[in-house]
């Protein structure tokens, strides 16, 4: 929300350090020290709270020495840390960012799920909390809607990762639209046939830059299946270095269009 605040302040007023809420380092310092303060002055009081209203574990007697001991201690204590995450994200995050829009509901998908099993224990006194049923329910779900948002969405990112010794393709970007692949290091052993680099098959406005990929087959490869199944268009490959022995360093069809691809 401060993004937008100050970027507005910024441009409307041009108000001297407005400017700083452009700069993820500034937004991400700032965040985590807002994290550390909230977790500080608010976790001893909500902890106490909870002494007070007497929310503490339930402990299913399993026979083992001292266990008994954990009985009454305060749960659902997972709440400062779900307000640590989510206050400095809703603050400085970019908001239209599916990977910021994804951490939100990963978070309070899984606290929810927490929730629910702290509040059986405590307020239903059920040993057992939620079913597992439900448990691996909610987590499958959560696990489909981010691989399905990740796959339908036209704005990822693959950004200063490392890949090593990959079998086969190590990165495969297929009938995909708005993919940038910056700064990315694949390095696998280039005497193994088939383990392409980066392999773009019917993929529209792709981006990739400053990498560096070392692959005993295709370091990039670039293809399509004809108008009916699908192009490659607008490609673009810039100041990547590409090491390979067996097969070509770069292979492209289907539309694609290279520029300034350095090989080695």
């Amino acid at each position: 929300m401060l993004y937008y605040l100050f970027n507005y302040i910024d441009k409307q007023f041009d108000l001297p350090g407005a400017g700083l809420f452009q700069y993820i380092s500034f937004r991400a310092g700032a965040a985590a020290l807002l994290s550390l303060l909230i977790t500080i002055t608010f976790g001893k009081n909500l902890i106490n709270f909870l002494r007070r209203r007497q929310v503490g574990d339930e402990i299913r007697d399993l026979g083992l020495e001292g266990q008994l001991q954990k009985k009454g201690t305060p749960t659902m204590g997972g709440i400062i840390i779900i307000a640590g995450i989510l206050v400095p994200t809703l603050l400085f995050a970019k908001l239209d960012n599916v990977y910021v829009i994804l951490l939100i509901i990963a978070t309070l998908w899984l606290g929810l799920i927490g929730l629910l099993d702290d509040y059986i224990k405590v307020f239903k006194k059920n040993k057992e909390g939620l079913a597992g049923r439900f448990k691996i329910v909610g987590q499958v779900g959560l696990g489909l809607i981010v691989g399905l948002t990740l796959f339908f969405n036209s704005d990822v990112l693959i950004r200063d990762v490392t890949i090593k010794d990959s079998p086969m393709w190590t990165i495969h970007v297929a009938d995909s639209d708005g993919v940038d692949i910056i700064g990315v290091r694949i390095l696998n052993g280039i005497s193994y046939a088939n383990n392409d680099g980066i392999h773009c098959t019917s993929s529209r406005n792709i981006h990739i830059s400053d990498c560096h990929i070392s692959a005993g087959d295709d370091g990039i490869c670039v293809t399509g299946f004809g108008p009916k199944k699908g192009v490659a268009e607008n490609v673009t490959v810039s100041n990547c270095t590409i090491q390979s022995r067996v097969s070509s360093g770069e292979r492209v069809a289907a539309g694609a269009v290279l520029c300034s691809p350095q090989l080695q």
